[in-house]
């Protein structure tokens, strides 16, 4: 880990450890990865609460940082993943997807984004405006810009 970040998830233990006392409470978990930069739903967070062992909910630094880099890490996916999660878009099998599609992706269920900002990032992404879009280029960009 570099000295940044761990520097980082120290500054963030010590503004949960309001006591002073090198524990805090288990239950800042998700707001501590989401000050790290995590982008995590609700769901996600109490989905991996709830599989702690809450007999202690009081943690040093130590637990605290591993189990914060445990969540952050709910909320990477690779590159491969997101390119097979796209496949079944690929109609005509040339590595391209609707743009179209992608809008519906992005405005659907779970955290969705508005129509506007949805077109706005493809614009972004896609300033020809072509109706379709390469998965890997659409992909690589969307990692580049940490739009997911």
């Amino acid at each position: 880990m570099a000295i940044k970040e761990d520097s980082m998830h120290k500054h963030i233990f010590d503004l949960y450890d309001k006591e002073h006392d090198l524990v805090v409470n288990m239950d800042c978990l998700g707001d501590a990865a989401r000050l790290l930069g995590a982008n995590l739903s609700d769901a996600e967070i109490e989905d991996f609460m709830s599989a702690l062992d809450k007999s202690e909910p009081l943690i040093e630094f130590e637990t605290f940082e591993e189990l914060v880099n445990q969540l952050i890490a709910k909320d990477k996916i690779s590159k491969y993943d997101l390119i097979k999660r796209l496949e079944p878009f690929d109609k005509d099998l040339d590595g391209m997807v609707a743009v179209s599609d992608i809008i519906n992706l992005l405005c659907g269920p779970g955290e969705p984004l508005s129509r506007e900002d949805a077109e706005e990032i493809l614009h972004d992404i896609n300033p020809q405006n072509s109706p379709k879009i390469s998965i890997t280029s659409l992909i690589d960009n969307l990692l580049r810009n940490e739009l997911i």
